[in-house]
């Protein structure tokens, strides 16, 4: 997968089908290749002080992808393990105060939280009543458990019943969407995969925003207060190419040093209980990439 930024401040990635960004717009080759090149002109036509000004988060976005392009064969994913965590990095987090006393010393307090209620099922439970079960189902199963949500608690009740006959009909729709068994869906192509579902459900004003410099007070934890079904995926890092669901937010007070932490709380699709993010060391995380796809069922 390759990642063009052009000045206008959209990113495109490149896929089987083409050149795709996150309005769900494939072009051809040759397509790209002229609006590359009216980029590249716009781009001269600028002043140095113009240039200067282009959205500072793009710009972050291409130092993170560099820096990790510069890291050549190391791992996706390094460092400790620390207690109350079952992957290396910011996540796979299951006891949150366990891996605050472990990582960062001292004793720690609940400050606040709030949860959104989601069905638990794994990428594996929920195709056991599928006649080929995939690997590269990450969004598949993230969407499904976001409409299942509002089906449950925000009386979607034209979705269907059963979670089973929910995600079957939301893989009928996977592969014209960009989904494929090889290497799952550009998160590009996330958004109208969304539109999608809602239009085969009975939702056809169903609205996905992409967004891709999210934020923990104005992204996640609003989402969460506000009763939005969002969508997570990442690039590299502990959840590197893949793609979750936020199920809420937690908020803790070391008191020791007085610091805050913020914690993202996720289902993963691996395991079948909530898991966190330490959403400060994600910040601090130099390599990674992430974006956020809103699902709003209407």
């Amino acid at each position: 997968m390759v990642a063009i930024y052009l000045v206008d401040g959209t990113l495109w990635g490149v896929d089987a089908d083409g050149f795709a960004h996150a309005a769900d717009v494939v072009e051809a080759p040759a397509d790209f290749s002229q609006r590359l090149a009216t980029s590249s002109h716009r781009l001269l036509a600028q002043s140095r002080t113009a240039i200067n000004t282009v959205e500072v988060d793009t710009m972050g976005q291409i130092d993170k992808l560099a820096a990790f392009l510069g890291r050549g064969d190391a791992p996706l994913v390094a460092g400790t393990v620390y207690a109350g965590q079952d992957r290396a990095g910011w996540g796979g987090i299951s006891s949150p105060t366990s891996y605050l006393v472990s990582r960062y010393g001292g004793s720690w307090s609940s400050t606040g939280y709030s949860y959104l209620t989601m069905p638990g099922f794994t990428m594996a439970s929920i195709q056991v009543k599928e006649t080929t079960q995939y690997d590269n189902t990450c969004v598949p199963t993230a969407i499904t458990r976001a409409f299942a949500y509002y089906r449950n608690e925000q009386g979607k009740t034209k979705i269907p019943a059963s979670n089973y006959t929910l995600y079957g009909r939301v893989m009928d729709i996977a592969p014209s969407k960009g989904w494929s068994k090889d290497s799952g869906v550009f998160w590009g192509k996330i958004g109208g995969f969304i539109s999608a579902v809602g239009d085969d459900t009975g939702y056809p004003n169903t609205t996905s925003k992409w967004i891709l410099s999210a934020t923990y007070a104005g992204t996640m934890k609003s989402a969460v207060n506000e009763d939005l079904a969002i969508i997570f995926s990442t690039q590299f890092g502990s959840y590197g190419n893949h793609a979750v669901n936020v199920a809420g937010w937690a908020e803790y007070k070391s008191l020791t040093t007085g610091k805050v932490s913020h914690m993202v709380a996720i289902w993963d699709g691996w395991k079948g209980t909530i898991r966190y993010i330490d959403w400060d060391a994600y910040m601090n995380d130099s390599q990674v990439i992430g974006g956020v796809n809103t699902v709003d069922v209407k």
